[in-house]
């Protein structure tokens, strides 16, 4: 039998080859036929989408071929292919399908080109989309029943009249089947999904645009099958945590992305981000998978798949649009080296390139002139800081603006620099193996922490930092890294404001009109969270007063149990209780059910996760050395102080975010007198509602100035607010 021979698509035309499988038992040979048809129902037939992994890395799955039948012809097939075709086909009727590696000619760049760009169209026009995850593995069978169950509960309930929005749902029905003391397959079935996250589909680039527009899906794992937007919601229902990337790819399952990321800006720039730890061969594959769901690069005329271009064309394409919305002329392309989304050099250069920009930020925040002097800055440089304070740039030389640059960061008790994303431009031509001079584009944040602001940012801003380099060849010949900074441009957001002041930023910070006593005199009184504005437009209770005292007392006598009381030990070592608050903290803040997220924190206590000594041997090491030997532990600093930098450092833990933070930080006051005043936000609102304001102080004051209090009263009014007891003290306050 000859080999299968493609017949040609006209570019012209928006037709595509469609694989019909015939009906067989599972013994006989797979034999197809492919016909050619249209992505549009109007024009051709209905159809399924198939998506897969090209190339399989899974523990046991042997990469080999298998020959099947098109059309008369012998195809060669991946095994990971063969197998998804046994399990697709019919005993009872044919099917139609389209799969990428069969139904274009993977050997005509032209055709592949036109293709690729119509996959979105593709994978859009199928009737449902097929994500074929591989064979099967321990558990998993059981897991796609668990997971077809929810879902068909959840139609049931919606087909009659039920409100629930499908997330709640789902985890409420959850909840349910975990309760049922005769199903003790939750162990089984957990670790196999944690397995299938892992599976090489999910790192596969191509993934995205192939389901990210499917009408429906369905998840298949050898002959169990499911549908996607319930398997999308099982790693938050089960209590495990997603990789990053992986995460972000099941937020685009169908009903589930109009609630998450997806429904927001897609540019190119935030999808390469995202996504940059995905997987395509070749390189360009990286960008050609994502031009068709972005929203500023799917429909360009001049930006599109082209295969007859390397990898470097692409990449100086890619950049061109980034910066200036067009592809430029060949002769004037875009001098770029790398863009560190896409992490593929045009030109070699060495890491030490990058060195200095990130030294610069560890040097301000740890207040190092010694360090910017030697390392960072060239005898002379030049600065611009027009955006900040509206004066022209001046010179000066490095020694001199290293010391200005450490004065100015000592006149705050913290502060944190950031830089990424960062593309280096050369000079062109730029065939030079070792170009002399360089430029860096780089997204730059700072903020900065000062004792009056009570642990609030004094000053945050961010922009574009623009870097000139220059390589010094004495520094070269004493094996030291050459290159230094000879001109430092800020570019903040709010340029035009900022060049209205003609100020620095932070000394234009509005303050509040200062409260004042019957006698004139100024009042101590210092109010927190106050950057927490009403939406404009929400209803708003109105005010109510009382006495902060009787209301506290009540609150505490009510609901003030200590927080975690029956699962933290008092006996046990400080940094074991700040990991215990730490772990409820991003549980409590993560997008499952309250008993859920007790249960998963019991379940994480009785493993000793909670131990740093454990934590240390497992993939928490990270977050057990931050805890014992970056400083989280508050020392003997001012409260404001210390909370600030508290919050900081746990802002850098993945997975707790803003809310997290200010539980643990609520929680942990009580071990930690140092962090005491401090009120979650949502707290402080629950407070406001039932009279007893939101000044932080006044309500530490009423308990006493007990920090212990202060987390009872934190983990009360959580209480008050979760079961819904406002009016109980409502009430009361008013006639108080």
């Amino acid at each position: 039998m000859a080999q299968y021979q493609y017949s040609t698509l006209e570019p012209t035309e928006k037709k595509i080859r469609l694989l019909l499988v015939e009906r067989g038992e599972r013994y006989r040979p797979i034999k197809c036929w492919l016909f050619d048809s249209y992505p549009d129902e109007e024009k051709g037939v209905s159809y399924k989408a198939l998506s897969y992994p090209w190339v399989t890395t899974v523990i046991g799955w042997t990469i080999q071929t298998h020959t099947i039948d098109v059309s008369g012809n012998q195809f060669t097939v991946t095994e990971n292919l063969y197998s998804a075709l046994l399990e697709i086909r019919s005993a009872y009727e044919d099917v139609r399908l389209w799969v990428d590696s069969i139904c274009i000619n993977q050997n005509d760049k032209q055709e592949k080109g036109h293709q690729v760009k119509q996959m979105g169209d593709i994978y859009e026009g199928a009737e449902e989309v097929l994500i074929w995850l591989g064979p099967k593995s321990d558990g998993t069978t059981s897991l796609m029943e668990l997971i077809t169950w929810v879902d068909s509960e959840a139609k049931d309930t919606h087909a009659l009249g039920g409100e629930e929005d499908w997330v709640s749902l789902c985890g409420r029905l959850m909840e349910r089947r975990f309760q049922d003391p005769n199903v003790d397959t939750l162990p089984t079935q957990r670790e196999a999904l944690q397995t299938l996250l892992e599976r090489p589909w999910f790192n596969r680039v191509w993934i995205l645009q192939e389901f990210a527009k499917a009408r429906k899906a369905t998840i298949m794992c050898g002959s169990g099958s499911c549908p996607a937007r319930t398997f999308a919601l099982m790693p938050s229902l089960m209590g495990l945590e997603a990789p990053e990337h992986t995460q972000a790819v099941l937020d685009i399952m169908p009903q589930i992305r109009k609630n998450t990321w997806w429904s927001s800006q897609r540019t190119l720039h935030s999808l390469l981000v995202k996504f940059r730890k995905t997987q395509a061969t070749p390189a360009r594959d990286k960008i050609y998978a994502l031009l068709g769901i972005s929203e500023d690069a799917n429909d360009s005329e001049k930006f599109y798949p082209c295969y007859e271009k390397d990898d470097g064309q692409v990449i100086r394409d890619t950049l061109s649009f980034l910066l200036f919305g067009e592809i430029l002329d060949s002769n004037y392309a875009l001098p770029a080296a790398t863009l560190s989304a896409l992490s593929h050099p045009i030109y070699l250069l060495a890491q030490r390139v990058f060195d200095w920009i990130k030294k610069l930020g560890w040097y301000y925040d740890t207040k190092s002139e010694e360090g910017l002097r030697d390392e960072v800055y060239a005898p002379n440089v030049v600065i611009d800081y027009q955006s900040l304070t509206g004066k022209d740039p001046w010179t000066v030389t490095g020694p001199e603006w290293a010391a200005q640059a450490i004065g100015l960061v000592e006149s705050f008790d913290a502060c944190q620099h950031k830089y990424g994303h960062t593309i280096i431009r050369l000079p062109q031509p730029g065939t030079a193996p070792r170009p002399d001079r360089a430029t860096a584009l780089a997204q730059c944040t700072g903020t900065m922490v000062k004792k009056s602001v009570n642990g609030a940012p004094l000053l945050q801003d961010g922009g574009r930092a623009i870097f000139d380099v220059v390589r010094l060849p004495e520094l070269e010949a004493k094996g030291e890294n050459p290159w230094r900074i000879t001109r430092q441009e800020v570019v903040l957001a709010k340029l035009e404001e900022n060049k209205a002041q003609g100020h620095p930023p932070q000394k234009r910070q509005a303050k509040e009109p200062e409260a004042k006593d019957e006698g004139g005199r100024v009042s101590p009184k210092r109010r927190r969270h106050s950057h927490h504005e009403d939406i404009k437009g929400a209803k708003r209770e109105p005010p109510v007063t009382g006495n902060i005292e009787e209301i506290a007392k009540r609150v505490l006598e009510k609901y003030g149990e200590p927080p975690l009381q029956d699962l933290v030990d008092e006996k046990w070592p400080a940094s074991q209780i700040v990991m215990t608050h730490i772990l409820n903290a991003m549980l409590s803040s993560a997008r499952i059910s309250h008993d859920i997220a007790k249960r998963a924190l019991k379940y994480l206590l009785d493993a000793k996760y909670n131990d740093l000594e454990v934590l240390h041997k497992t993939t928490w090491r990270q977050r057990a050395d931050f805890l014992s030997e970056a400083g989280i532990l508050p020392g003997d600093e001012e409260s404001d102080v210390a909370r600030a930098k508290l919050a900081i450092e746990l802002r850098e833990i993945k997975g707790l975010g803003p809310l997290g933070v200010e539980i643990c930080l609520g929680y942990i006051q009580g071990y930690f007198p140092k962090v005491a005043p401090f009120l979650a936000t949502r707290c402080l609102e629950t407070a406001k509602k039932i009279g007893m304001g939101d000044d932080v102080d006044a309500i530490f004051k009423a308990v006493g100035s007990d920090p212990e209090s202060m987390a009872r009263m934190e983990a009360a009014l959580t209480r008050v607010r979760f079961e819904k007891r406002e009016g109980e003290f409502r009430t009361r306050a008013m006639s108080l």
